[in-house]
């Protein structure tokens, strides 16, 4: 993620996932607020409708059919990468 934002807040302790949300400059380090504005969040399952909403967003952009291809894409490059990663250790092996 890239941010232009000084304190981008951790949705979770020990997640990397932050999220940023725009606020006036004058709770800026004011860690109460900010404490207070994260209770809510976790109270009110903000999380979780923020993580479904996103799901529906994701499902209703793609179709299952371009969905199937970028998978079969993704195979391909991966098996080129694979082979080819093969042969350079088979090289290496062999001399």
């Amino acid at each position: 993620m890239v941010t232009n934002n000084d304190f981008p807040v951790k949705i979770e302790a020990n997640d990397r996932r932050y999220v940023v949300c725009r606020c006036k400059a004058v709770h800026r380090d004011d860690v109460e607020y900010f404490t207070s504005l994260s209770n809510e969040i976790q109270a009110i399952g903000i999380k979780e409708s923020f993580h479904s909403q996103r799901r529906k967003r994701i499902q209703s952009e793609h179709h299952v059919h371009s969905l199937m291809i970028l998978r079969e894409e993704d195979q391909d490059i991966n098996e080129d990468a694979n082979d080819s990663i093969n042969d350079d250790i088979m090289e290496q092996i062999n001399v």
